[in-house]
């Protein structure tokens, strides 16, 4: 062998795109090929397998003319994912990318055995895979026995959300977007509007949207949702006949001329603009499809002997018409006509009348579409709003304003919450007018005057914006028992609505003014990751406050010990929420405090048993806590010295107790070099109270014997105790 060429060192972090090229998974060994005249097996493991422990023979190339012969060892598909990954953040969804090289003999598309990327170099535990692309091998040698397959892994546990500019409202929606299985249907209209679609991707997933219909619909509650706006149409209004006079003139030669018949006309005939409401409704069931109101105009003809009459598509009241001559006729001696016209429906123009319903099919429900145009007499000056937009700010509003006065118009604008005040524009031969540059989110009033005729007005709120938290810094500190320095939400957009969640107990936010204040109370120190939000019509935008929240400590160690007299003792204060230093009181000799660690330790010296009573404190800047720690001491035994006991023998029985301090557990006679329990063989020494008793017998004499006692502490020092019979 002249040379090896080895496959790249598996990365652990993936810093650029990086796909598998013939190089990255294949090592080409060189034989003198009249020294090896015979090849290895097809995927037979290459020779050195502790150093390609991965590679098996794919292919001989041909001899080259030094006599030397290429080998091609290839490396499996298991080891190529720990260097063939990269992450992807143009896509919509976060997706990592493996790129695999494949004998061709073991490609299968419809395969998902692929290796994720190696576990410390990304979690793809909730990612899966959506795309397996087939992509050709740059080099055609390679191309004929490999296949570059690209696997895609996509994670798809959170929808991705948005919003969409809905022109026909002039409001912003909400949308979101999830990848599902390829098959999964979409969603019919719900009762709020919402609806979503499904856009097949590939032949495993789709792409489900889910959103606000567009317009009206998306505008529904409950199945159901209405809009009005105002229009300028022409339309005929008929005459409204309020009376007939009837008279015969009398003629300069005597007599009288035919008689004449003179309408009293209440209203003219109107053709004209007017204006009108489109009014909209949309349901998910089919309306009722009413005309609502209208007119029933008729005509009115009289063919008389005495005069005629005729008019035609008006309105009136009943009406009676009738002739008679009486006896001077010149013809006829007597005679009557008379005929009766029933009262139209209605007698008088309406407030408004529908000149047009529709219902058709709209967005999975039913859209009925009302057209009222109003009469000119009750609609003489009008003003209706449109709300328009060029962008999204600023925004437009433009009064429009149908009369047959004459005269400049003057148009008004105000807050409606405000008083009027001058107009903001005078002069106006009309008919319209437009705003500009009007804050977002506001409710505002517009009228207009021509002479002595004022308008109705008209209330409208403008489109609102997105907001934007527009706070630079999203940090802040608080102490328990002390009241808040406070923070106040500042945010781009109009009419906004402030909140707050995982608030220290005891803040509270001003909902209008954006302001967290109050006294915190709560015993848990530490960071508290607050998210603050401020919301309008359009949206909201939220982001995370860290409050660095320090509570008064609160000692958690145990408020119980026990110490001995000569042994080293130690105990810890232990605290929550972060103590800066520590103290006790009434230490016993022996003892001290470390006030930066909080630890008690010593070796006591007292020589009496006892309780002590130990005062311990934690604090930090937002206060104190103390308690106390009640430690139980014992000391070493201590024989009174001297001690001596005086009987007569006999046989009566003594017991003598051997004065002591610090209550010894058991006791031991070390000594009895007079044979005092020798000669007075009834003697007992009871080990566990100390007591020697019985009766002395004859013998007499005097004698010393020695003792100690012991306890948990330790044992008392040997002390001799004096014995005289007489």
């Amino acid at each position: 062998m002249s040379y090896a060429q080895a496959a790249l060192t598996p990365r652990a972090s993936q810093a650029v795109p990086v796909s598998p090229f013939p190089g990255d998974v294949v090592v080409i060994e060189t034989v003198n090929a009249t020294m090896f005249p015979t090849l290895p097996e097809f995927g037979a493991p290459h020779p050195n397998s502790s150093k390609y422990p991965n590679h098996q023979f794919g292919w001989a190339g041909d001899p080259l003319q030094n006599g030397v012969q290429p080998l091609y060892y290839v490396a499996e598909r298991q080891s190529q994912h720990l260097y063939n990954w990269e992450t992807d953040s143009s896509s919509e969804w976060p997706r990592v990318i493996q790129s695999f090289v494949i004998l061709r003999d073991e490609f299968d598309i419809t395969s998902q055995d692929y290796a994720p990327p190696p576990p410390d170099s990304i979690d793809c535990s909730e990612y899966q895979i959506t795309e397996i692309q087939q992509r050709r091998m740059d080099d055609q040698r390679f191309d004929s026995l490999f296949v570059r397959v690209n696997v895609i892994r996509e994670k798809l546990i959170e929808p991705l959300r948005g919003v969409d500019f809905d022109s026909e409202t002039g409001v912003l929606v909400n949308k979101e977007k999830k990848k599902v299985p390829a098959g999964t249907p979409g969603s019919g209209i719900s009762d709020d509007g919402t609806y979503s679609e499904v856009q097949p991707i590939n032949s495993a997933w789709s792409i489900r949207t889910t959103r606000k219909a567009a317009g009206i619909v998306g505008q529904a509650s409950g199945g159901t949702a209405t809009r009005t706006y105002p229009i300028v149409v022409n339309y005929s209004w008929p005459a409204v006949l309020w009376d007939l006079t009837t008279f015969a003139p009398r003629l300069k030669a005597g007599g009288y001329a035919p008689m004449i018949v003179r309408p009293n006309w209440w209203r003219e005939a109107y053709n004209g603009p007017c204006v009108a409401f489109v009014v909209e409704t949309w349901t998910k069931t089919v309306p009722i499809a009413t005309i609502g109101i209208s007119m029933n105009p008729s005509d009115v003809n009289w063919e008389g002997r005495l005069f005629n009459f005729n008019a035609s598509n008006i309105l009136h009241h009943g009406l009676y018409l009738y002739e008679t001559p009486g006896t001077d006729h010149p013809t006829y001696q007597y005679y009557w006509l008379e005929r009766y016209y029933p009262p139209t429906n209605p007698v008088d123009w309406p407030p408004y009348v529908t000149s047009q319903v529709d219902v058709r099919p709209y967005f999975g429900g039913w859209l009925r579409r009302e057209i009222r145009v109003y009469n000119p007499q009750y609609y003489a000056l009008s003003a209706s709003v449109i709300a328009g937009l060029s962008d999204i700010n600023p925004r437009y509003a433009t009064v429009q304003w149908v009369t047959g006065i004459a005269g400049t118009a003057s148009v008004y604008i105000k807050l409606s919450s405000a008083a009027w005040g001058s107009p903001s524009a005078t002069g106006l031969s009309g008919p319209t007018y437009t705003f500009s540059s009007l804050s977002p989110g506001i409710s505002y009033d517009i009228k207009v005057v021509i002479g002595a005729v004022t308008s109705n007005t008209i209330t409208f709120t403008t489109v609102n914006e997105l907001p934007v938290v527009t706070n630079g810094t999203l940090t802040a500190t608080a102490m328990q028992g002390v009241p808040f320095g406070g923070f106040t939400i500042t945010a781009t957009g109009g009419a906004l609505t402030y909140s707050a969640t995982n608030l220290v107990t005891g803040l509270s936010i001003n909902s209008s003014s954006g302001a967290i204040t109050g006294t915190p109370s709560s015993t848990t120190g530490g960071a508290y990751d607050t998210p603050i939000t401020a919301s309008n019509t359009a949206g909201s935008d939220t982001e995370i406050l860290v409050l660095t929240y320090t509570a008064i400590p609160i000692i958690q160690s145990a408020l119980t010990g026990t110490a001995y007299e000569g042994a080293a003792y130690s105990y810890s204060i232990t605290a929550a929420n972060t103590p800066t230093s520590y103290n006790a009181t009434s230490i016993p000799s022996g003892l001290s405090v470390n006030t930066g660690t909080g630890v008690i330790s010593g070796t006591p010296t007292g020589t009496s048993s006892t309780t002590w009573n130990i005062g311990i404190s934690a604090t930090n800047a937002a206060g104190a806590d103390s308690e106390t720690l009640v430690i139980t001491y014992t000391a070493i035994p201590r024989i009174t010295a001297a001690q001596s006991f005086t009987h007569a023998n006999s046989s009566t029985v003594v017991t003598d107790t051997v004065a002591t301090s610090n209550a010894p557990t058991y006791w031991t006679l070390d000594a009895d070099p007079d044979g005092f329990f020798a000669d007075h063989g009834s003697m007992v020494f009871n080990t566990v109270t100390g007591a020697i008793e019985g009766d002395l017998g004859a013998t007499t004499g005097v004698y010393t014997i020695s003792l100690t006692a012991t306890n948990n502490a330790g044992t008392s020092s040997p002390t001799n105790i004096t014995y005289t019979v007489t």
